[in-house]
């Protein structure tokens, strides 16, 4: 080993697989208060990991959290998204850690981020929003569901609301401001409310 000293107490050894460090790291700055401590002046204090080979796909760098025995407990990654100059940026969560490796199946996806800009999280992780997650939004594998069990009403602000199929090609319901609320029977309107009442197209059976 080659030893470097600071007032005779050892701080670098060079070792079979690299060096080691006692004490913090400092770059850019002489008195570094963390384990990495990086200062540069605005825009300059960049992080860069960089792939060597084709990024098209797998990761092209990762960030991984361990636990006390090395094993990983949650990772930030990017990910190539089957274009050289592209990639996704992919969240790994687990409460149950197995492995050093940050890929390996205890610690699972979470949510992603594509290089298109969308946010894609798996089935049964959940969109939760207030304090005690009064609102959920989620894709349970068959369902996809909004719930709200807060105390509270659910309210949508819209001058017009309207849902329609999957497809996007008819609709279901119109609620329009000031005016008609609009039922439909596949594509065709059935029912709308008026200023003196409702109009039926078709057909009222009463059982």
């Amino acid at each position: 080993a080659v030893e470097l000293y600071y007032d005779n107490s050892k701080k670098f050894e060079t070792t079979s697989t690299g060096v080691s460090v006692t004490g913090n790291v400092g770059i850019g700055t002489t008195s570094p208060s963390r384990k990495l401590h990086i200062t540069g002046t605005s825009g300059q204090t960049i992080i860069e990991l960089q792939r060597t080979n084709t990024n098209t796909g797998g990761a092209l760098g990762t960030i991984s959290f361990t636990a006390s025995d090395g094993h990983s407990v949650g990772s930030i990654s990017a990910s190539g998204d089957g274009d050289n100059e592209g990639a996704n940026i992919v969240f790994r969560t687990t409460s149950a850690a197995a492995d050093n490796d940050p890929y390996n199946a205890a610690t699972p996806i979470r949510f992603t981020i594509t290089s298109g800009g969308n946010l894609q999280v798996p089935d049964n992780g959940r969109l939760q929003l207030g304090d005690s997650q009064d609102l959920e939004l989620y894709h349970d594998g068959n369902d996809s569901i909004i719930k709200d069990s807060g105390t509270g009403d659910l309210i949508f602000h819209s001058n017009t609301i309207t849902f329609r199929n999957a497809a996007d090609s008819e609709n279901l319901a119109r609620f329009i401001q000031d005016q008609a609320v609009n039922l439909y029977y596949n594509g065709v309107k059935k029912f709308e409310t008026t200023s003196t009442g409702a109009n039926v197209t078709g057909d009222i059976e009463a059982t």
